[in-house]
């Protein structure tokens, strides 16, 4: 029987499926064979935000061509990554602004 004659008799495959594979014991092939398994290489999440947030998103986005989605992600990736650098720059200028009161609190 050829394929396309064993395709009109037993009708089309079944689809493939994606699973979520979390441990090793879930990454075993299906007895059927039909699916897939898949590492995750993302997590989804909720972000609650006011009006005034989700607008000033809305905004910036639109004005940089994005969705609204990648901004968040390069911000959070931004602060992640940056957050000693920007800690040490604002307390080499707290303490150069306030070099005298901070003098006299010293003593």
């Amino acid at each position: 029987m050829t394929a396309s004659a064993r395709h009109r008799a037993l009708g089309p495959p079944p689809p493939r499926t994606a699973r979520l594979c979390l441990s090793k014991k879930d990454c075993r092939p299906s007895r059927s064979g039909n699916d897939t398994a898949v590492v995750p290489s993302s997590m989804a999440m909720n972000l609650r935000l006011t009006d005034n947030e989700t607008e000033a998103l809305r905004r910036r986005a639109a004005e940089e061509g994005r969705s609204m989605n990648e901004v968040v992600r390069s911000a959070i990736n931004r602060y992640v990554t940056d957050r000693d650098e920007r800690l040490n720059a604002l307390i080499t200028r707290v303490a150069s602004e306030d070099a005298e009161l901070l003098e006299r609190l010293s003593r």
